[in-house]
């Protein structure tokens, strides 16, 4: 685990605490490179007439500091495996290396993961960061690397490491593939800011397809949101189009629909 090393959690950078310091999460000037879009600006995502999943560039965060995150995680799964299991997930937990989501899915699951808590921007949500690897397969028919999901919690923001594609969003009965700007991150909603938005913003139907000769790398940030007792869409947002339910319940509804494959928890809200 040579050239691995624990930080302070409680470190967060100039960028991101100037970012979060402003109600409504708009990147600094200071942070914008001269002739490019405007700070914070989301473009393309899945394609070009669609935002499904958008993508966000002049986020604030140097160049050097991605490169750097990008060169640690290829550095990890290139460990030989007793080193990478040396910090595998414990049985029941959430943290480690290992294969932390199963679906009913008859396909096998195709990924390793790194799953690590780090300190929350905004306390006292939680925030967890996931190094992600999909090796290469013969048969990528038989095998998935994540089977169609919906994010549930808060918001997911990723950071692809090589150019390998395997990203797919779920559109009018087709899956169509995610193609990232360099540097940039994609932008995922969970569900349960689709209910707090009254449906404003959509959780998007995605999942992630491995290739026959190279693998995919990624760094995952999940967001989570902070909602005490109950789940429902803000009362300024006028009608509302879900029903409301307890945050027990809501957590029991993502965790099952998890477990299978082509279901969107949310829907079973929506009145």
């Amino acid at each position: 685990m040579e050239g691995f090393k624990i930080i302070n959690r409680d470190i967060i950078t100039e960028a991101t605490a100037m970012a979060f310091a402003d109600p409504h999460l708009q990147i600094p000037d200071s942070y914008v490179r001269a002739g490019e879009v405007p700070a914070g600006e989301v473009v393309g995502g899945a394609d070009d007439e669609s935002l499904e999943l958008p993508v966000l560039v002049n986020h604030g965060v140097d160049e050097a500091v991605i490169q750097k995150m990008k060169d640690n995680t290829v550095q990890f799964f290139e460990l030989p495996l007793e080193d990478m299991n040396a910090v595998a997930v414990r049985p029941g937990g959430v943290e480690g290396f290992g294969h932390h989501f199963r679906s009913s899915t008859d396909k096998l699951d195709w990924t390793e993961n790194l799953i690590i808590r780090t300190q929350p921007v905004i306390r006292p949500w939680r925030q967890r960061m996931a190094l992600q690897r999909y090796p290469p397969c013969r048969h990528p028919e038989k095998v998935m690397g994540i089977a169609p999901h919906s994010d549930g919690f808060g918001l997911t923001l990723l950071l692809q490491v090589n150019d390998t594609p395997g990203l797919q969003v779920s559109k009018d009965g087709r899956w169509r593939p995610v193609r990232p700007l360099p540097g940039a991150f994609v932008i995922n909603v969970g569900e349960i800011l689709e209910v707090l938005t009254n449906g404003y913003y959509k959780s998007v139907f995605h999942r992630v397809v491995v290739d026959t000769d190279k693998d995919r790398v990624t760094v995952v940030v999940f967001q989570d949101a902070c909602i005490a007792g109950v789940v429902k869409p803000l009362p300024e947002l006028g009608e509302q189009r879900y029903h409301a339910t307890n945050r027990s319940e809501y957590y029991k509804g993502q965790l099952k629909a998890l477990r299978r494959q082509g279901e969107k928890f949310v829907d079973t809200l929506k009145k």
